[in-house]
């Protein structure tokens, strides 16, 4: 099965630093980051008001990837 979540990492101005972004049928729900205080950060966004249904096998690979994306484990160490 083909994950249906897309993934955008960018630099976010608002974070001061890069985000991955999560995306599910053109419509941002997530967002991975790194907070000062809290260490990784994973930001969810409403579904329900856009009816999605969240894969949860998909939805944990992504996480995963994103999370390579931003902190590779060569540097996580």
């Amino acid at each position: 099965m083909k994950n249906p979540f897309e993934l955008l990492v960018t630099y976010a101005e608002y974070r001061q630093g890069f985000v991955a972004e999560i995306w599910l049928d053109d419509v941002h729900i997530a967002e991975l980051y790194w907070d000062e205080k809290r260490g990784k950060c994973l930001e969810l966004f409403s579904v329900l008001e856009h009816g999605l249904v969240v894969p949860l096998e998909a939805f944990q690979e992504i996480i995963k990837a994103a999370d390579e994306k931003l902190w590779p484990p060569a540097i996580a160490s």
